[in-house]
């Protein structure tokens, strides 16, 4: 019977009793081997079988064939998506990826699942979309199945400006993503007066509830933010967690310490991912650890540039190049009192990277704008950069300066 499938795709040679359970059984079959794979699955999906479809429709999505996954995803019926309702969120993911993105589609998928898991993922979905008024009404129906789910309460305080009720919520929720973000408030002085220990004390426990943000407990060990300056701390946690770190991070990381040929070495991983490239583009650019490369430093500093990357304006900003006068005009945009005026609250690089706040005053300075330049200056100086303090020790401004500065109270 199988080799008369083979030859007879289309059933006109099968008995008619097998008709009607010829899906199933080829489905079956196909699971068994690895061979044919996608045409097997054509087969048992063209007759209706919906775990073919299913099936089909992920392997075109793995194959990059966004489209034709899309249209296998619109033959499964109603029915099938109530009975699976774990699969929805993938499944929307995949819609959003189509060029354009059928986000009508995408929602309506969400909309079949009302259960907590449900909401909060259409709660994701509008929080993306940038509409945080239905984003909060989906977050809050998820607490109503749920009202102590960290994840959803980490959610819905993710859709209120009032500093004092995000860190009530944070506080309730105690997941290791909320813990971080109060982290960052305390960092950079969103909703809240600047306190380094209170920000090193919420990222060391969100570390260990999970390692997810370990990159910024480094930050706090190199920088000294609420605890000492601690280089060789950065170096074992590193070694140890090295297979966890974002990329760009370990860019960074190779930056400080001079290892610019792991640079160089990491350069093919990163090409299509969007991260911050002007690291791999200053060591081109200065020629650390291999021959000088303008044309591909220029290449990482516009990838950045164009993803308004704080550092990729600010490295084209501060020499001469056909898109310098463009990157100061977006550099004097950058404010260096963080506002918490605004969802969603994004953390650049230029709120807490003191090596990025000490480029901001060197450019700056390029242009004659003394005050501002020596504003970056203590800010970064403020943040742990060395070099910024020499400098401030050069101008000897700082107490003419007004800066957000931290408080010293020690974490209760």
């Amino acid at each position: 019977m199988w080799e008369l499938w083979l030859n007879d795709p289309d059933q006109t040679k099968l008995p008619k009793d097998y008709r009607s359970r010829s899906a199933e059984t080829y489905f079956k079959i196909h699971q068994k081997s690895n061979q044919n794979f996608s045409k097997e699955l054509q087969q048992s999906a063209k007759f209706g079988h919906e775990p073919a479809i299913y099936k089909l429709a992920h392997y075109y999505e793995s194959t990059n064939q966004i489209k034709e996954a899309c249209q296998q995803f619109d033959k499964l019926s109603l029915d099938w998506f109530r009975n699976n309702l774990k699969k929805i969120d993938d499944i929307s993911e995949i819609y959003q990826k189509l060029n354009p993105p059928n986000l009508e589609r995408a929602q309506q998928i969400l909309e079949l699942d009302q259960t907590s898991r449900g909401w909060n993922n259409l709660g994701v979905f509008f929080y993306y979309r940038h509409n945080f008024k239905m984003a909060k009404k989906c977050f809050n129906k998820a607490l109503k199945f749920e009202p102590n789910e960290p994840l959803y309460l980490t959610n819905f305080a993710f859709t209120t400006l009032d500093p004092q009720k995000r860190i009530k919520i944070i506080m309730k929720s105690q997941h290791h993503n909320a813990l971080n973000e109060l982290s960052c408030m305390y960092l950079v002085g969103f909703g809240v007066e600047i306190s380094f220990p209170l920000a090193f004390e919420y990222i060391s426990q969100s570390t260990q509830k999970n390692t997810k943000y370990i990159s910024d407990l480094l930050g706090f060990h190199e920088y000294g933010w609420g605890t000492p300056k601690n280089p060789g701390k950065v170096d074992e946690l590193f070694r140890k967690y090295q297979n966890k770190l974002k990329p760009d991070f370990k860019l960074w990381y190779y930056t400080r310490r001079q290892q610019f040929q792991k640079n160089r070495d990491m350069e093919k991983s990163i090409q299509n991912k969007k991260i911050t490239k002007s690291w791999i583009g200053d060591i081109y650019r200065l020629g650390q650890g291999g021959p000088k490369d303008m044309k591909k430093a220029m290449e990482y500093y516009l990838d950045d540039f164009n993803r308004n990357e704080t550092i990729g304006i600010v490295r084209l900003a501060s020499f001469p190049n056909p898109h310098q006068d463009q990157a100061w005009e977006k550099l004097q945009q950058i404010k260096i009192k963080p506002e918490f005026t605004k969802l969603p609250i994004i953390y650049t690089s230029d709120m807490y990277n003191p090596d990025v706040m000490f480029d901001i005053g060197k450019v700056y300075l390029i242009h004659d704008e003394f005050t501002k330049a020596c504003q970056w200056f203590e800010k970064a100086r403020l943040y742990g950069s060395e070099k910024a303090q020499g400098v401030m020790d050069v101008f000897q401004c700082a107490k003419t300066i007004e800066v957000i500065k931290p408080t010293k109270r020690k974490a209760e």
